[in-house]
């Protein structure tokens, strides 16, 4: 029983991996096809990209808790990494060296929202799946 387990969980990781870079890769794809300059749309895909490993953290915290506690249960080393991952983000879109090293330019806020929307949900996705496919 412990080897199904194993490997459903291996399964599980993997799929959740897959929908992260479905969500990137689609929203790298939709800002070439809509001509947006190639520092903009590197810069969304970077940003669903580090949203969707976040959200995939947060989706595997506590698989059995409810999601809401699992993000605000005072965790802080959750938190840490959170606003280190974030506060990194930031700083890599919009302080100058950093943003000319990576060749990023920063999009409109909506477009920035949307990508951050879009990474966490690609994880949360799988979060509420747990629940139905794993209930307690």
């Amino acid at each position: 029983m412990r080897a199904i387990a194993a490997i459903f969980t291996g399964l599980w990781s993997i799929l959740q991996g897959l929908a992260v870079l479905a969500v990137t890769a689609g929203i790298y794809a939709w800002g070439q096809h809509e001509g947006l300059p190639s520092e903009v749309t590197r810069v969304m895909a970077f940003v669903a990209l580090v949203a969707g490993n976040l959200g995939t953290i947060v989706a595997n915290r506590a698989p059995r808790a409810a999601l809401a506690a699992s993000v605000f249960a005072g965790n802080v080393p959750l938190l840490w990494v959170t606003g280190g991952a974030l506060a990194a983000l930031a700083a890599t879109i919009y302080w100058p060296p950093l943003a000319r090293l990576f060749e990023f330019s920063p999009p409109s806020v909506a477009a920035l929202a949307a990508c951050l929307a879009s990474g966490f949900a690609s994880a949360m996705v799988f979060a509420l799946a747990r629940r139905v496919v794993r209930p307690r």
